[in-house]
């Protein structure tokens, strides 16, 4: 495929500086002679956001742009975790069509990019509308867990799981074929299918749909391209026949290689905690980033703070050089609180009470 490759994104305002690390990243990890368009669908991300990330897409020969789709996605079911704009992966094809992309890769915006992703645009997609990750949580937790979940989505869509057992992939990132999608009508089904869920039939939204909707229709995209440190376990295979039953489509040796080298990393489930330190080397990897990256002054995530702060005090779009006087404060509690407690509070509080001195010292070298 030629240059220059186009990336997709969706976000809306809660997740502006997730996308903001996120395109720095895959901006970063390309090879030099390596371009991207990058395509975000647009549910309210911040202008600020917008602007300084199209100064940077020039900085690197890339360009960006803001596709909005409030309107389109304003009767989508929202939960906790899923966001409407979750939907508008549906309208990728549809929403550039003017542009008449071949092939495009979406990634959600919670994620850091790790290498360059120029090779997968050649990839044989055999016909295939999609290419995409398996999903291996579903899998695992099937075998070894009795977790009926990938039984009951496939009852609930009607879908006979045998016939390709296994076959359930991440929707967090894929490969998409512009024109099959359009031409065998997958987004008119899938935003057709969306208005009439439940959690009930589909906690996972947008995955569980797109799963179903184009059932038969997913190619196998190596897994290096979506791996979800949650499910470290998932990939280490101790026991890779008791884990996967002869179900798991990539071989002991992919899923370690891609452990230890992924291109995309999704901090699916979990994201990073910055404030306790990283539990595993993605979220190192992680931190690593974000304090050198130019959204070094914004908290990436709303952190996890312990009983002294029910409410999270640190905003995420606010620049942390504007919150010194509750950021000092906080300090200033946690250092007592890991004073006068014990056990494993005083562990939480001193662990925390690092990380916010850690979270200052980045902003003040913004």
């Amino acid at each position: 495929m030629t240059q220059p490759f186009p990336i997709v994104f969706a976000a809306d305002a809660n997740f502006s500086v997730p996308l903001a690390i996120a395109v720095e990243s895959l901006l970063a990890s390309a090879r030099p002679e390596t371009r991207y368009t990058i395509h975000v669908m647009d549910d309210g991300v911040l202008e600020l956001v917008k602007r300084r990330l199209k100064e940077q897409c020039k900085l690197f020969d890339s360009e960006i742009a803001f596709h909005p789709v409030d309107e389109l996605v304003q009767d989508m079911p929202s939960t906790t975790y899923f966001h409407r704009v979750t939907f508008a992966r549906f309208l990728i094809a549809r929403l550039l069509r003017k542009y008449a992309y071949a092939r495009v890769f979406y990634s959600d915006a919670d994620v850091l990019f790790c290498d360059d992703l120029s090779d997968m645009f050649d990839m044989d997609m055999q016909g295939h509308a999609l290419a995409g990750v398996q999903a291996l949580a579903g899998l695992y937790e099937r075998f070894n867990h009795g977790d009926p979940y990938l039984p009951k989505w496939a009852a609930n869509f009607s879908i006979d799981l045998a016939e390709r057992d296994g076959a359930y992939f991440n929707a967090g990132n894929f490969l998409l074929d512009c024109n099959l999608f359009e031409e065998r009508g997958y987004a008119e089904r899938a935003m057709e299918m969306s208005l009439r869920l439940t959690k009930d039939t589909a906690p996972y939204l947008d995955q569980d749909v797109l799963n179903a909707v184009c059932w038969r229709d997913i190619a196998l995209l190596p897994l290096k391209y979506c791996v979800i440190p949650i499910n470290e376990e998932y990939y280490a295979c101790r026991d890779y026949e008791a884990m996967y039953r002869g179900h798991c489509l990539y071989s002991r040796d992919e899923l370690r290689s891609a452990l230890t080298s992924p291109a995309v990393v999704h901090f699916a489930g979990e994201k990073p905690r910055v404030l306790e330190g990283p539990r595993h080397v993605h979220e190192d990897r992680f931190i690593a980033f974000w304090e050198t990256s130019a959204w070094r002054d914004y908290m990436p995530y709303s952190p996890r703070i312990g009983s002294m702060s029910p409410s999270r005090f640190l905003k995420t779009n606010i620049p942390i050089s504007a919150q010194l006087g509750v950021l000092l404060k906080q300090i200033f509690l946690y250092r007592v609180g890991s004073l006068v407690a014990s056990g494993s509070a005083r562990t939480r509080y001193l662990e925390q009470y690092r990380g916010l001195r850690r979270v200052l010292q980045n902003a003040r070298r913004r």
